[in-house]
């Protein structure tokens, strides 16, 4: 098994649909791959009123 993780801190007033359209335009680029049985693609981001964010 073979795992990637990328942390990429962002400002807090980061367009977030710019990586949703990232994702949606290029997840597909990876179906391919010899072997590949799931991908992942998480996204985290702050909220308004939040206590706690990620």
């Amino acid at each position: 098994m073979h795992a990637m993780q990328y942390h990429v801190k962002l400002p807090s007033d980061y367009n977030m649909e710019i990586i949703r359209d990232r994702v949606r335009l290029n997840g597909y680029k990876t179906d391919g791959f010899k072997n590949l049985i799931i991908k992942a693609y998480l996204i985290s981001q702050t909220t308004t009123n939040c206590i706690t964010n990620t």
